[in-house]
């Protein structure tokens, strides 16, 4: 049960960041709201002892954030290729 719960986060705090890509009104209030989300979990896990889920979620974030960076430099070039 704990590991649906931790992917269930994860996964909303990686799609909020991705779909603040696309939206450059919210983004710096997405990514923020994002990264506030995982630290959480990632303090709950530790508080309540459940180290393996520490380190699954610190792999997923270390991917997730990769994953946001790249997203964001691609949206940005496809942004700036529709201004010309």
């Amino acid at each position: 049960m704990m590991d649906a719960l931790v992917g269930a986060i994860l996964s909303g705090a990686f799609g909020l960041a991705l779909w603040a890509a696309w939206r450059p009104r919210y983004r710096v209030a997405s990514y923020l709201l994002a990264a506030a989300i995982a630290v959480a979990l990632v303090a709950v896990l530790l508080v309540i002892g459940n180290t393996d889920m520490v380190i699954v979620s610190a792999g997923m974030l270390a991917l997730f954030g990769s994953m946001v960076i790249f997203n964001h430099r691609r949206a940005q070039r496809t942004r700036s290729r529709t201004k010309r």
